[in-house]
């Protein structure tokens, strides 16, 4: 096991994982975002595309005028990528922090 993220979806949780409540609740999270990227693929399919548009947005971002808008386009899609993890998580009222 070298640790590559490309691979930690393939491999074995490490020795001990789930055995205290903290990884337990953690892993309980990632079980629900599984089955909520596999039961819900419409709603699923709205959260990839506003994400591509981030992407896309930052993407042709060069040289901008504004440094303070371009960090915040940054800091926006950081805090959408993580309300999309804690939603599809069923963390629903810490979502909203995130997304206001």
């Amino acid at each position: 096991m070298n640790g590559t993220p490309s691979q930690s979806n393939t491999e074995l949780p490490p020795p001990g994982w789930g055995r205290d409540r903290l990884s337990k609740f953690i892993e309980s999270t990632r079980k629900n975002q599984f089955a909520t990227f596999a039961n819900m693929q419409p709603a699923y399919a709205v959260l990839h595309e506003i994400d591509d548009c981030f992407q896309i947005a930052a993407e042709n971002l060069s040289n901008p005028k504004d440094i303070l808008a371009a960090l915040l386009l940054f800091r926006s899609h950081s805090a959408y990528r993580t309300a999309c993890a804690l939603a599809m998580g069923t963390q629903l009222p810490e979502t909203f922090v995130l997304l206001r």
